[in-house]
């Protein structure tokens, strides 16, 4: 005789404050040779660095990579005329103290000057593993609680579950949260620390007698 089953879809979400921030920040220097520029770019970038110590960012948080050359042209009258060369030089810092992350993007942008560039800025939970727990256990929930419903309507009683899969989710969901940089800036930037969102979908297959 054939064994009776129901299979379920569950889902579950969990939501966390994040308490990493990692900002892609750095300088683009132009000058009129490609000593110059570059000379510029690697002060700049090593200020940004001190600066980066200063508020005790650890070396494994701070990381060059990418440092690129390239030259400026005039496109007029048809000829293509070299005017000078840029230099970036980017620097990918984690900042694990977000109550400071204002003071120290104002640092870094203030050591860089007028050649200050900020890419990008992400927040996340440095350790996802107990949110996506947390998510795990409600699509568990969800999932029992539907096959539940099936059975009761079925008539037939919910047995164990005979087989689990999680299904691969995605990344975090960023969630609304204000955070102000210092005055350092010309004038106070908002900043969306947002939340994270972790989702999991499990499709479980119970036992109905």
């Amino acid at each position: 005789m054939t064994k009776r089953t129901i299979t379920v879809v569950g889902s579950g979400q969990a939501v966390g404050e994040p308490d990493v921030a990692r900002a892609d920040l750095g300088v683009r220097a132009v000058r009129r040779t490609v000593g110059e520029a570059l000379e510029r770019a690697n002060q700049a970038a090593a200020e940004i660095i001190e600066a980066c110590r200063t508020f005790e960012v650890a070396a494994v948080d701070v990381q060059t990579h990418r440092l690129m050359i390239q030259p400026q042209y005039d496109h007029r009258n048809g000829r293509n005329t070299v005017t000078g060369y840029e230099a970036s030089n980017m620097v990918s810092v984690t900042c694990r103290d977000l109550g400071r992350l204002g003071e120290l993007l104002a640092a870094t942008v203030a050591a860089a000057g007028d050649d200050a560039v900020i890419n990008g800025l992400q927040f996340s939970v440095d350790d996802p593993a107990e949110l996506r727990a947390a998510a795990r256990e409600a699509a568990w929930a969800d999932a029992k609680s539907r096959a539940a419903q099936l059975a009761e309507l079925a008539n037939a009683t919910l047995g164990s579950a005979l087989a689990i899969d999680e299904v691969p989710s995605g990344g975090a969901v960023p969630r609304g949260k204000a955070v102000r940089m210092e005055a350092a800036f010309a004038s106070d930037v908002p900043i969306e620390a947002g939340s994270e969102s972790i989702a999991v979908t499990l499709t479980v297959t119970f036992s109905i007698g």
